[in-house]
């Protein structure tokens, strides 16, 4: 579908107070053209799975004893979260977790 007439008309009053609008107001108009056009009648779900596997990668690869608060700050997530996933670092796999984590 072509949308390139979009910047034509007063597409912030049309969009305005919607989840269409917002993405227009953060990546810009001719982003916003080209998302639409890539993915227009498709559901889109943002899921935050692979940013939080991303965040454990990260936490495993810069954890240091000692700066969890400052690891917690940067990713936005809480002192316990980094010592947990910190605490599978050098983890045996075949040890038995005496205190598995609740699910």
């Amino acid at each position: 579908m072509k949308l390139q007439w979009i910047k034509d008309v007063n597409w912030k009053q049309g969009l305005k107070d919607t989840d269409l609008g917002k993405i227009a107001d953060l990546i810009g108009i001719e982003g916003f053209i080209k998302l639409m056009e890539e993915f227009s009648k498709t559901y889109v779900y943002f899921t935050e799975k692979p940013i939080v596997e991303m965040m454990k990668d990260y936490i495993l690869n810069n954890y240091k004893s000692g700066d969890a608060r400052e690891l917690a700050r940067k990713l936005g997530v809480s002192e316990q979260f980094v010592f947990i996933v910190a605490s599978t670092m050098n983890k045996d796999p075949n040890q038995i977790d005496i205190f598995p984590e609740a699910k």
